[in-house]
């Protein structure tokens, strides 16, 4: 089962979409999915929930699911910011366009709080937007 993981819809109709962690529950058995494609979720939970909210996505995984992680990079924001590649209006558009938003974090937060059994295959960063792509696998 192909699964996304979002608070927005999916542009793509081949998932089933979940935009929350009950709505997940309901929609897919632990060890069921085959691929969760996680956008801009994580960052609707307090900083504190990470790592519990990706041990819960960690349970809904196949062994040799794939998990890709979207999210904003607190990291690149700054650092386009202070190098004046991007102003404060355009700060607040990535920050305050999604009202759903409730955290900030770097790639390497999230890789820290992978689950045991998650390995990171694929990472890089979307510079123009200040997102990373974070790809995992499930290898137990």
């Amino acid at each position: 089962m192909r699964i996304y993981l979002s608070t927005d819809k999916p542009e793509e109709t081949n998932y089933s979409w979940a935009n929350s962690l009950p709505m997940l529950d309901g929609l897919v058995l632990d060890s069921e999915a085959t691929e969760i494609v996680c956008k801009n979720f994580i960052s609707s939970f307090e900083y504190s929930d990470i790592a519990s909210l990706l041990s819960v996505i960690y349970k809904k995984m196949r062994l040799g699911c794939v998990l890709t992680i979207i999210e904003k990079d607190i990291d690149i924001l700054c650092d386009s910011f202070y190098v004046e590649e991007i102003n404060t209006e355009i700060v607040n558009k990535i920050l305050f366009n999604s009202q759903k938003r409730k955290s900030l974090f770097s790639i390497s937060d999230v890789e820290s709080k992978l689950p045991n059994g998650i390995q990171a295959t694929h990472k890089h960063y979307e510079k123009g937007n200040c997102s990373f792509v974070l790809k995992c696998k499930r290898v137990s």
